[in-house]
């Protein structure tokens, strides 16, 4: 199986000017035979898969899509839901995984394991990993089959990270890459898609293949917070510098968050606090929708004023992280 030619991610931009949220991902269609995504067959399989992603759901990575199961325009996850409840996008034959940002990427923190043991019959990683638009059509990648004809293909990984070769025998939980963002892609994301001896994609949540099967609601969590000098940007959250400690008074200071899940009714508060512990700026969040991945930034002009600025962010009410800035 040869390299990929990707799908469109879809964005959705939500709330108000100062938020960007996005609800999908790229996704990829193995070359050089394209499939129609059709409804995967519920056939018992030996296989118990482990999750391919190190961490914790909700902190270092989330399912951004499923695979669609509407073999026609519409779109279908594995839980029935359709159209705009469905947690996919048109055509897709994978399950996306996100990360925070290019920051796990860049730390070694999103490690690929194999699901499964078996023989890798592909690897690719020579390719640009930082991508965030669709401009090229290859992507790293790493192919392993199983024992029961299953074929994994793991996709998007961090140009050079891959860990194995081909024709080497791999057990379940071995480390196979980092994730990246290669190829078709606009974010750091890990593509896992099943196949079968046929080339039919197989979904493993449908098929109840895995071990341990992550939530499919989750609570809004904050994955990673940003701060910057400066304005913030879509672009500075998804590929942030490291967060700064010090600024010039007067400058505009920017925030930005890297949230997972969450729905209608859930609040991020941000709360900038001036050297002397008063309030300076308080801007809660209402969430009037879900969301899978969102991003949120927010722009403080701040007053010539020296000393310790402090920026928490509070979730449903709880403090989940604080950072202090000087103002020189």
């Amino acid at each position: 199986m040869g390299i990929w030619s990707f799908w469109r991610r879809a964005l959705a931009i939500a709330g108000l000017s100062i938020a960007v949220a996005c609800s999908g991902n790229t996704s990829p269609t193995p070359q050089p035979t394209p499939v129609q995504p059709p409804v995967p067959p519920a056939t018992p399989s030996s296989a118990s898969l482990l999750w391919p992603l190190a961490g914790s759901q909700g902190r270092d990575w989330v399912i951004n899509n499923y695979v669609d199961l509407d073999p026609s325009s519409g779109i279908r996850d594995y839980t029935g839901a359709s159209g705009s409840g469905a947690k996919t996008i048109d055509g897709h034959l994978g399950v996306d995984i996100d990360v925070p940002n290019f920051r796990w990427m860049d730390g070694g923190l999103s490690i690929i394991r194999a699901a499964a043991g078996g023989v890798v019959t592909t690897v690719h990683d020579t390719e640009p990993d930082r991508n965030t638009s669709c401009t090229s059509p290859n992507a790293n990648l790493v192919l392993v089959r199983h024992a029961d004809g299953l074929t994994a293909i793991y996709g998007h990984l961090k140009k050079g990270s891959a860990a194995v070769s081909v024709g080497q025998q791999v057990s379940a939980g071995d480390v196979l890459g980092v994730v990246g963002s290669s190829g078709c892609s606009t974010a750091p994301h890990l593509h896992f898609e099943l196949r079968d001896a046929a080339n039919t994609v197989v979904d493993p949540f449908r098929n109840g293949l895995w071990a341990e099967p992550p939530a499919y609601n989750i609570p809004l969590t904050l994955m990673d917070l940003v701060i910057a000098s400066g304005d913030m940007t879509l672009l500075r959250i998804e590929d942030p510098d490291p967060n700064v400690t010090s600024i010039a008074r007067g400058s505009v200071l920017g925030v930005g968050v890297s949230m997972a899940g969450g729905g209608a009714g859930d609040v991020i508060r941000l709360l900038i606090a001036d050297p002397t512990g008063a309030t300076f700026s308080d801007n809660p969040l209402t969430f009037t929708t879900g969301y899978r991945h969102s991003f949120w930034l927010w722009n403080k002009q701040l007053p010539p004023v020296p000393g310790a600025w402090t920026v928490s962010v509070f979730v449903n009410g709880l403090l989940v992280q604080r950072e202090t800035v000087i103002a020189l």
